[in-house]
């Protein structure tokens, strides 16, 4: 099973007044994030990328704003055609031109984080509600958090 989430960041604007407060800023996005979330066998995936201007990707999925009143002129086949594209499974290499990314995997009680900057975070959640954060550079020895 798959769910795709793509989502749109808009520049920051600030008003002095409520009554000020017009969000005109949807037509030029800053930032571009698609995530993904799938499960096999017993693990439950995540992939998230994040497209800034200068990336090449940045313009993937452009027309995919406002889908509501868009949902006719829309192909749907073109958001699996866009993540086919995409290194989103957790050991994929990510090679693609991305400002940064994110994945996860759970299983039971434990989710497993890594990201673009090389860091790995394990969550164990335990039998008293409370949850054990351990780090790694590699995904294979862990040591407590600093």
């Amino acid at each position: 099973m798959f769910l795709i989430v793509c989502l749109v960041s808009i520049p920051t604007v600030t008003f002095p007044t409520l009554d000020e407060c017009i969000n005109t800023s949807l037509e030029n996005p800053y930032e571009r994030n698609f995530s993904l979330r799938y499960s096999e066998t017993d693990y439950v995936y995540g992939a998230e990328f994040y497209f800034r201007d200068m990336n090449a990707d940045f313009q993937t999925l452009s027309n995919w704003v406002n889908v509501k009143d868009k949902v006719a002129d829309l192909e749907p086949a073109d958001l699996f055609t866009a993540f086919d594209a995409m290194p989103y499974r957790f050991d994929d290499e990510v090679a693609i031109d991305v400002s940064y990314w994110r994945k996860s995997k759970a299983i039971g009680n434990v989710v497993i984080h890594k990201n673009d900057e090389g860091e790995w975070r394990k969550e164990t959640k335990q039998d008293d509600g409370t949850t054990v954060y351990e780090c790694s550079v590699d995904g294979v020895n862990w040591a407590a958090c600093s």
